[in-house]
């Protein structure tokens, strides 16, 4: 009965309006934040002490944390230190674009990037950050969802709250709806693209990600950053295990960072949410 009373909610209640009426304050925050760049207001942050970022103003508190957060700050910093000229990203779940405009200020005028967004509104946001610091035909934009094959995948929007992400539900919900999803390395041999970085947030996503992505990883041997969602990754019935399983298979080294090697039992304490670097184990023993 209650299942039946929430399939009815979300049938007849558009999602976006109950995403808005779940988080009031994140709604009216966006809300006054388009207002101001609809009246010709951008924002600036001081991400790094060399590194004055133009954006649009929803982005302050999501790239914010990039600077105040030391986990992220230290996810931030390991990516710079690996950032370099003729860098070629593949940004899978770009979101705003922090990675790819990151790669943009540290690597130089040669880098480019390929971002692959599922959202239309966070795709819309990026293509913003881009132009407003810049950055023109270095960037392709490609709006879907990253998968193990090319077709469709059912996926929910997260509205103001969630700062427009969208994620895979664990079950069938009448309120989901279909986004395109493409398997990386046919995209990569579509645009003939050769990545030599590999970022991936995919919100829970990531074993079916890194499975259509395996070919790029045996052939091209990108650095990897990986965020690992292992609690959403259970809430679909899946093993996070099973993606550090991938990349071990693929003749990856997981890592901490540069120097520390992932422990099991730490990453298990806790819930296997972690920010990771994967190098190509010859690479890794330097």
């Amino acid at each position: 009965m209650k299942q039946a009373v929430a399939n009815l909610i979300r049938s007849t209640i558009p999602r976006p309006i109950r995403n808005a009426l779940r988080r009031p304050r994140s709604t009216v925050n966006r809300i006054i934040a388009k207002s101001q760049f609809m009246f010709g207001r951008s924002a600036e942050l001081s991400l790094r002490r060399d590194w004055q970022l133009h954006c649009h103003p929803i982005c302050v508190p999501e790239f914010s944390v990039f600077a105040t957060d030391s986990v992220q700050r230290n996810e931030m910093d390991r990516f710079v230190r690996r950032c370099g000229n003729e860098m070629r990203l593949l940004d899978v779940g770009a979101h705003w674009g922090i990675f790819t405009l990151t790669a943009l200020k540290y690597g130089g005028p040669t880098v480019r990037s390929v971002c692959i967004e599922p959202s239309p509104n966070a795709a819309k946001i990026m293509r913003w950050n881009l132009k407003l610091n810049g950055i023109g035909d270095q960037v392709k934009i490609i709006e879907a969802a990253a998968g193990q094959t090319t077709g469709h995948l059912q996926m929910l929007t997260t509205g103001a709250g969630g700062a427009d992400y969208m994620v895979v539900p664990p079950e069938h919900r009448p309120d989901s709806v279909a986004i395109p999803q493409i398997d990386l390395t046919s995209l990569c041999a579509s645009l003939e693209f050769v990545p030599t970085h590999l970022k991936m947030d995919i919100e829970g996503f990531e074993q079916e990600g890194l499975l259509g992505a395996l070919e790029i990883l045996r052939r091209h041997r990108p650095i990897l950053f990986l965020e690992l969602h292992g609690d959403l990754i259970r809430r679909r019935n899946r093993d996070p295990q099973a993606v550090l399983q991938i990349l071990t298979d693929a003749g990856y080294a997981i890592l901490y960072d540069e120097e520390q090697p992932v422990d099991l039992a730490q990453l298990a304490s806790c819930g296997f949410n972690a920010r990771l670097l994967g190098l190509p184990r010859a690479q890794a023993s330097r």
